[in-house]
C-alpha cells in the first residue's frame, strides 16, 4: 500500500494572505465562477477592458486542475495525439487552427510572467517528444515545422544527452524557451489573481456557488451560505469535477466526465533519467508518459491509467504503482524515493485527449460555459475569450463552440480509444 497519497498537489505551499468570502448579497454586471486557469484569465481579460467582475472560488484560487497540474507549457501540442495524427484526421486548415489558439495561450503566458516579472519559472526551458523509431520522429519533426515549431532530430546514439535507459530510439528537442517550458502553476495562478485584483476584480475564495438561476433580465447566483449575486453575464470556468452545480442543463454536463491524471514526484539519488529539458512526454499510443524535470526530482504521469482511475478509486494505489513501473521500465532506473502522489482532477471527456468547450448555453445569452482540457495555454486562450466574448469584444470561436455540431472539440471527440467509451459507457458522449 503506498502511503504518500495527499489531498494537495506536489505544488502546494500555504499560502500568508487569506482573501474573505463573500459575505453579502452583490449586484454585478459580471461574475466569474472557477479560479483555476480559466476563470483567472477571463476576470484578468474583464478587468483590463475596465470592468470591475468578481470571480468566486469555491476552495482557494488554483486548488483545483491547474493547481495540480504538470504545467507544461508547450506551442507542440494541440491534443494527446501526434501532429501527424492530427493532420491525417483534420487536414492542415483544421489542425492549424488547433495549434494557433494553443500558441495564442503559450504567447499570453509568457509574456504575462515576463512583464509582471512572476517569479515561476520552473527548471530548464525545451520540451523533449520521445519515439521508439527514428521515422515515426522525423515524420512528427516535418510536420510540427509546418504549424512553425521547430525541433531538433536526436538520433538514438544521441540520446543519452537527455535520457538514460535503451527504451526509447530517438527524440525531437523542442529548444525556443519561449514556447517550450515549464512552469509552478500555483505562483503563477496566485499571481495573476493578485494581478487581476490590482486592476478591478474582486475575488471571493471559499465562496461555492451551488445553483444558477437564469431569467429573462439577468442571472441569480446562489452560494453555499445562502448569499445571492444578481449579474447581467456569468462565465462558468470550472471543469466536470464541479458539475454539480445546479441550474446547468443536460446538453453541457452530458460531455463532462471527471478524469484523474495521477502525478508522482520521484527524487532521485543524483540525477534524474531525463535532463537538460524541462518537459517531456513520450508518442505511445495509450500507455503515453509525460512529466517535468528539475534537477534530482522529476513530476510524471503515466496516461494509461487516467480514465480508469477516475471511474475507480479503489483502484487509486494501482494507479500511482504503475507511474513508477513506467519509470522503471522506461528509464532502467529505480534508485528514487516517491516523494507524494496526488490527483490532477482535470477532468474532460472520455476521449484520447480533453474536451473543451466554450460558449453561451441558449439563445438569451446570459451564461456563458468555459471548460477546458488539455492544457493551460488553451485553458488560458479560451478564458481570454469567454471574457471577449461576453464584453461584446469578440466572437465564440466555431472550433471551440459547445452548441455547434462542427466544433473542431466534437471532432477531436471522434478519436477516443474503444476501450475508453466501453469502459465508461456512451451516455457521456
Amino acid at each position: 500500500m503506498i502511503d504518500k497519497i495527499v489531498n494537495e498537489s506536489g505544488w502546494y505551499t500555504p499560502r500568508n494572505d487569506v482573501r474573505k468570502d463573500l459575505d453579502r448579497d452583490l449586484m454585478v454586471k459580471y461574475a466569474v465562477i472557477g479560479g483555476g486557469i480559466n476563470g483567472v484569465s477571463a476576470a484578468y481579460r474583464l478587468a483590463q477592458l475596465g470592468h470591475e467582475p468578481i470571480l468566486l472560488e469555491a476552495d482557494e484560487i488554483g486548488s483545483g486542475g491547474t493547481g495540480a497540474s504538470n504545467a507544461i507549457i508547450t506551442t507542440t501540442s494541440g491534443s494527446e495525439e501526434s501532429a501527424v495524427e492530427l493532420l491525417r484526421i483534420f487536414g492542415e486548415i483544421k489542425t492549424k487552427r488547433l495549434y494557433d489558439s494553443v500558441g495564442k495561450g503559450v504567447s499570453f503566458i509568457r509574456s504575462i510572467i515576463e512583464r509582471e516579472k512572476i517569479d515561476c519559472v520552473y527548471g530548464l526551458p525545451g520540451y523533449l517528444c520521445l519515439f521508439d523509431n527514428e521515422d515515426e520522429a522525423m515524420n512528427e519533426m516535418r510536420v510540427q515545422d509546418i504549424f512553425g515549431n521547430k525541433s531538433i532530430l536526436v538520433h538514438n546514439n544521441s540520446l543519452k544527452k537527455f535520457i538514460d535507459g535503451d527504451y526509447y530510439k530517438a527524440g525531437l528537442f523542442f529548444s525556443d524557451s519561449d514556447k517550450n517550458f515549464v512552469i509552478d502553476p500555483l505562483k503563477f495562478i496566485r499571481e495573476m489573481a493578485n494581478i487581476s485584483e490590482r486592476i478591478g476584480t474582486d475575488i471571493y475564495e471559499n465562496s461555492k456557488v451551488v445553483i444558477i438561476r437564469e431569467n429573462n433580465r439577468n442571472v441569480s447566483l446562489f452560494l453555499q451560505n445562502g448569499r445571492e449575486i444578481t449579474t447581467e453575464k456569468v462565465i462558468v470556468s470550472t471543469n466536470p469535477y464541479t458539475l454539480g452545480l445546479k441550474g446547468l442543463p443536460l446538453s453541457v454536463k452530458k460531455r463532462g466526465v471527471p478524469i484523474c491524471q495521477y502525478l508522482s514526484l520521484l527524487e532521485f539519488a543524483d540525477y534524474t533519467p531525463v535532463r537538460n529539458c524541462g518537459g517531456f512526454a513520450d508518442e505511445e499510443d495509450i500507455a503515453y508518459m509525460f512529466g517535468n524535470v528539475n534537477g534530482r526530482k522529476m513530476m510524471v504521469s503515466s496516461g494509461n491509467f487516467e480514465f480508469i482511475a477516475s471511474r475507480e478509486p479503489s483502484e487509486l494505489n494501482i494507479n500511482i504503482e504503475a507511474n513508477l513501473d513506467v519509470v522503471r521500465k522506461r528509464f532502467g532506473r529505480d534508485d528514487f524515493s516517491l516523494i507524494k502522489s496526488w490527483a490532477g482532477k482535470i477532468g474532460g471527456s472520455p476521449t484520447k485527449g480533453f474536451l473543451p468547450q466554450t460558449g453561451f448555453y441558449d439563445e438569451r445569452e446570459k451564461v456563458y460555459i468555459g471548460f477546458f482540457g488539455d492544457g493551460l495555454p488553451i485553458g488560458c486562450y479560451l478564458g481570454l475569450t469567454a471574457a471577449n466574448v461576453v464584453s461584446n469584444n469578440g466572437e465564440v470561436p466555431k472550433d471551440y463552440n459547445l452548441q455547434r455540431n462542427d466544433s473542431l472539440l466534437l471532432e477531436l471527440a471522434g478519436i477516443a480509444p474503444a476501450w475508453a467509451i466501453d469502459r465508461f459507457g456512451k451516455k457521456f458522449l
